[in-house]
């Protein structure tokens, strides 16, 4: 999600934007562990469940754009929620990280693999799914093959079409 939309989060719970951001990087064994040892602690998945419960509002209220979070598993079945995802070959990705920060290519395919890694285990944790399922999106979009003016308007096109989902 964007910080915007972190920080309202953040302020309708007790949640900081920082649990919000490092959500699902914890060990989860260890988590769910001292979840039962303790009857304070608050794990990963507690942090998540309360999140969703902020999330799916946000979805039906309409006008919101949710990106990461396990959003298009959670706003599958939601009327006029539409979910979309943005692909690219690996060497697409590196070449635009590495301009975009300033770093090497072997930095910027590091951080490609490492958050990848992130994303894919934190849908699987939480949601038990795939990320990469496609039957997950209304339409994909390779960044490679397409301008983000382009994909911008065809998910314009889409959003606009008065199809209904759900």
């Amino acid at each position: 999600m964007d910080k915007g939309t972190l920080d309202k989060v953040a302020s309708n719970t007790d949640l900081s934007n920082e649990i919000l951001r490092n959500l699902g990087e914890k060990n989860s064994f260890l988590d769910e562990m001292m979840s039962t040892i303790f009857t304070d602690w608050t794990s990963d998945n507690d942090y998540y469940q309360m999140l969703c419960k902020q999330i799916v509002p946000f979805a039906k209220g309409g006008n919101v754009i949710i990106i990461g979070v396990g959003a298009s598993v959670l706003t599958q079945k939601m009327p006029n929620c539409h979910n979309f995802r943005l692909i690219a070959p690996m060497e697409f990705k590196i070449q635009r990280i590495s301009r975009l920060h300033g770093i090497s290519e072997e930095e910027a395919e590091r951080l490609i693999i490492r958050k990848q890694k992130q994303r894919n285990a934190f849908i699987k944790g939480f949601l038990n799914r795939d990320v990469t399922d496609p039957s997950l999106y209304d339409a994909m979009f390779n960044n490679a093959k397409c301008s983000v003016d382009q994909i911008a308007d065809m998910i314009c096109y889409r959003v606009l079409s008065g199809e209904i989902k759900g």
